[in-house]
């Protein structure tokens, strides 16, 4: 089972969608990155309870390998935007108004 924590917030106009997965929390992937639950949220949500939250969303921030492979399976990420941070997958996508 894919164990993926999801955060929503509603900022004006913009629904930002933050995901990781789950063991990623708390570990620093550099000085200025930390997977925070503060960010990332601890509520837990299977794949497709993620899909729905981000087909709703017009920014998402996703870090970690079942993460970023559920934005890809939603066709929302694109495998050439994705970046490692330490080996670990990050993307983002921001739906321009």
């Amino acid at each position: 089972m894919i164990k993926i924590f999801i955060k929503v917030r509603t900022v004006n106009n913009d629904v930002l969608l933050a995901l990781c997965d789950e063991d990623l929390i708390g570990k620093k992937l550099t000085d200025d990155f930390t997977v925070d639950s503060k960010f990332y949220g601890t509520r837990r949500v299977n794949e497709s309870e993620a899909v729905k939250e981000m087909q709703k969303a017009t920014i998402l921030n996703l870090t970690g390998e079942e993460s970023v492979r559920t934005g890809i399976k939603a066709g929302l990420i694109l495998e050439s935007s994705i970046v490692k941070i330490k080996g670990i997958p990050h993307a983002q996508m921001i739906v321009y108004k």
